[in-house]
């Protein structure tokens, strides 16, 4: 079975649970009567980088869970051509016609999606 976006955003949703889990447990060892000042300072320093990597974890599985997907499919009919293509290619290997085809399929579906990407772009600095 496949690993699905669903999947990565219940591993991130474990993954933060958890360390919330460990942060109200150093919560807990801090406040134990009769720890050194030292060691105190030590599970507080602790406590603190773990506290930012929960806040870097929820924003990233925030993000990650409005985030559109920026890549197209293939539509039908640059699929069809790049069958095409390869079956040409399957032919006729050697002819260099056939390498050209599939430079510029390539080189088409690139430029579509970096195209996608500029306007991506725009739209981000306008809002």
């Amino acid at each position: 079975m496949p690993f699905t976006p669903n999947d990565a955003q219940a591993d991130m949703n474990a993954l933060i649970s958890g360390l919330q889990a460990k942060f109200t447990q150093l919560d807990a060892l801090i406040n134990k009567p009769g720890l050194p000042d030292s060691d105190r300072t030590k599970l507080n320093n602790a406590k603190q980088q773990l506290l930012i990597e929960i806040n870097s974890s929820q924003q990233e599985a925030a993000f990650n869970a409005a985030a559109a997907t920026v890549i197209r499919p293939p539509t039908a009919a640059e699929t069809a051509a790049l069958q095409a293509t390869l079956t040409k290619l399957g032919k006729d290997i050697n002819a260099i016609a056939s390498v050209q085809a599939v430079i510029s399929f390539v080189n088409e579906v690139i430029t579509d999606n970096s195209q996608r990407f500029i306007e991506i772009a725009q739209t981000i600095k306008k809002n």
